[in-house]
């Protein structure tokens, strides 16, 4: 994803001037054959060309293809567009002699080696009826080619500003940068009843007046991995939006997304069931008079699982990071950090739900008036083996009419205006006998009949965001026995981060990792130093480096060669200003990237 972000600083301002003066004038109708540089630019000047679905045409380096009207590019049969990093293929129309702009590529049902590689595609506009005014650059439909190290840039359509996957297609689309689109739904891009794969991609700048600023997804299964999605907007679901849809979203990034009513980062509705496992998400804002989840927002029994997953300063009038009605969203190992409401529920605001959350962290969240923490109403899930400390305004936890909600095996400690609160301070509204250390636990603390404590959990350093357990801490052992045990072997220790108590000659960072990773650095976000822990399955020249929002490397870490095995070094980032910053990490063609915010 970074080589594509240097992609954009390389060719995305300069201006391509063919090697060759000579001009060809394309007619309607089917094109096959070879377009060359020698006859580039290639001019549609008369309407829709097409390859035909026995065709094949090849575009070779550095071919330009410009449109004189609103004409569309029809592919059928087999394209291969290639350029290269110096000199892509580029797809435009000067939209000053041509202000309604060209029709955009439109593959249907055509050949599966398809590829369009090191290509530019702007200035489109989808217009008509359905399905036309879908994917203002690209339109997939039943179609299956491969889009690698693109730039899609400012196209409109209704729905996919830039692309739009539509049904039964499976496009592969890497290792692109899509950015500056406007469609009522999906600036970005659009999915419905398709499974597209979007890998290493970078989505921002894309705004949807409806849904989904980067990505909008309806009656779809798409995969998002490895991808970083920042500074989108839409009026819901700033970054990506989801409606009766399932994606799978694997370690992506959603930063400074924005909607101005609900779901800043991502949004789930009507019977969505989304995946999203090592994701972060930070700096998103719901904005505008009760607006809601500043990260995630959730409706209409939708019950997404998130694994290992960061939420760090997201803001909403309700529910800073999430916001829950009628759905059961599951979390495991999750970190909320830092989050704020302009109302209430710092962190999360639930009514009518039922949302669980295991082995979670809540640390420092705020809210201006309750629920510094967590607010919950009429809440019927599962709060277990987690750990909600140092809420810095409204209190850890307000319950109202939450009787029948499971909250045990957790620690609350030092949140400000006190741990608990109950609607019209009444503890029918929650449990019965929360919060009344009248038992002990297996540790042989005082707890309340639910198990849960009320001690400082004894963080790393938690001045610094490092909520990684200290030996000591009375977490360690103290979560729910009947939940899989930690990887060490012992009982669940509350919070995000287990205290690793195998002993040395035990512990398996002596052991060969199966596989290549870089782990989540901590703390994060993090004031002048942080850690960064990866893996590595082979020996191999390993590269750690660090880049800037704008793809430029500002440090190399390491640049050495390494026997297999677990490692962790420091940054120490004392003369970087403050900020979002890409920690990447390339061995043996294996490559990964993770993010972290330095906050000074």
């Amino acid at each position: 994803m970074i080589r594509s972000l240097l992609i954009v600083i390389a060719i995305g301002t300069m201006t391509i001037v063919p090697l060759h003066a000579d001009t060809t004038w394309v007619n309607i109708g089917a094109v096959s054959g070879t377009w060359t540089i020698d006859g580039s630019p290639y001019m549609i000047y008369q309407g829709d060309v097409m390859v035909a679905s026995s065709g094949t045409l090849t575009i070779e380096a550095g071919v330009r293809v410009e449109f004189t009207g609103h004409y569309k590019f029809h592919v059928e049969g087999l394209l291969q567009a290639v350029g290269t990093a110096g000199n892509p293929v580029t797809f435009t129309c000067d939209t000053t002699t041509n202000p309604d702009r060209w029709g955009g590529i439109r593959f249907f049902q055509c050949d599966d080696s398809t590829k369009m590689e090191y290509c530019i595609v702007e200035c489109g506009n989808a217009s008509g009826t359905v399905p036309e005014y879908q994917g203002g650059g690209l339109f997939i439909n039943e179609a299956s080619p491969i889009i690698r190290n693109c730039i899609i840039r400012w196209n409109l359509a209704m729905f996919g500003g830039g692309i739009a996957c539509y049904y039964l297609s499976e496009p592969l689309i890497e290792d692109c940068d899509i950015y500056g689109h406007q469609a009522e739904h999906g600036g970005g891009a659009f999915a419905y009843q398709s499974q597209a794969r979007f890998s290493d991609c970078f989505f921002y700048d894309n705004i949807a007046g409806n849904r989904g600023g980067a990505v909008h997804c309806q009656m779809a299964e798409p995969e998002v991995v490895d991808c970083v999605i920042q500074n989108n907007a839409a009026r819901e679901g700033g970054g990506i939006s989801c409606y009766a849809a399932s994606p799978v979203i694997t370690d992506c990034q959603f930063f400074e997304n924005v909607s101005t009513s609900n779901g800043g980062g991502m949004e789930c509705m009507n019977t969505s069931y989304p995946v999203i496992t090592g994701c972060s998400f930070v700096g998103n804002v719901a904005m505008g008079h009760s607006s809601s989840g500043g990260a995630v927002f959730f409706l209409q029994n939708s019950d997404a699982e998130f694994v290992d997953c960061e939420f760090y300063s997201n803001i909403a009038d309700f529910g800073g990071a999430l916001y829950a009605s009628g759905s059961a969203p599951g979390f495991e190992r999750c970190v909320f950090l830092g989050n704020s409401a302009e109302t209430y529920g710092g962190a999360l605001y639930v009514s009518l739900a039922g949302p669980d959350f295991h082995r979670c962290t809540f640390f420092n969240n705020y809210a201006d008036s309750l629920g510094g923490q967590m607010y919950l109403n009429d809440y019927t899930g599962d709060l277990n083996t987690s750990i909600i400390s140092h809420g810095s305004e409204g209190c850890g936890l307000f319950l109202r009419n939450s009787t029948y909600s499971y909250i045990r095996y957790n620690n609350f400690y030092g949140n400000a205006g006190e741990n608990f609160v109950f609607y019209q301070g009444n503890h029918i509204h929650g449990p019965a006998g929360l919060a009344f250390l009248t038992h002990t636990n297996a540790n042989g603390d005082p707890c309340d009949v639910h198990y849960n404590i009320m001690l400082d959990p004894e963080y790393v350093n938690p001045s610094a965001n490092d909520v990684h357990l200290q030996a000591s801490s009375p977490c360690i052992d103290a979560g729910d026995p009947a939940i899989p045990d930690d990887p060490d072997g012992t009982v669940a220790d509350m919070g995000a981060y287990y205290f690793d108590q195998l002993p040395v000659e035990m512990n398996p960072v002596a052991a060969i990792p199966e596989q290549c990773r870089l782990l989540p650095c901590y703390p994060n976000p993090f004031n002048a130093t942080t850690i960064i822990p990866f893996e590595i399955s082979s020996p191999g020249m390993v590269n750690l480096s660090i880049y800037n929002l704008l793809g430029q490397k500002i440090n190399t870490i390491l640049g050495q060669n390494m026997s297999a095995g677990t490692y962790t070094v420091s940054w120490d980032a004392d003369f970087v200003p403050s900020g979002t910053y890409f920690v990447q990490l390339e061995v043996n063609g294996y490559k990964e990237i993770r993010t972290v915010v330095l906050q000074k």
